[in-house]
């Protein structure tokens, strides 16, 4: 299971992203397969827009089988961007109810 987690402030501004764990694919699981690529798509797209448009204001690290971000200044194009990543990664997982995906807010 991808395991997903958004921490936000008291005013309700993300403050952190993780993401870890993976969609326990297999040869005969497509749907699976397409939910490694999916959220792989959509987080790393969303660390380079991070990096783009919003320097020096976060820091990320990426482990093996982990993805953190951080925020350490709220600015208007972090929220934006975290709040896409939240929504996309919402409807991927709406979308493909065989998804194993959990996202906690």
């Amino acid at each position: 299971m991808i395991f997903i987690e958004f921490k936000e402030n008291k005013n309700k501004e993300f403050i952190s992203f993780n993401i870890s764990g993976h969609a326990d694919c297999d040869r005969d699981d497509l749907n699976n397969s397409l939910a490694c690529a999916g959220c792989s798509a959509i987080v790393f797209g969303n660390i380079n827009s991070l990096d783009k448009l919003d320097q020096n204001n976060h820091k990320i690290l990426i482990k093996d089988n982990l993805i953190n971000i951080n925020i350490l200044k709220i600015t208007k194009q972090n929220q934006i961007l975290l709040k896409g990543l939240y929504y996309s990664l919402s409807m991927l997982k709406e979308q493909n109810n065989n998804f194993k995906i959990k996202i906690e807010r």
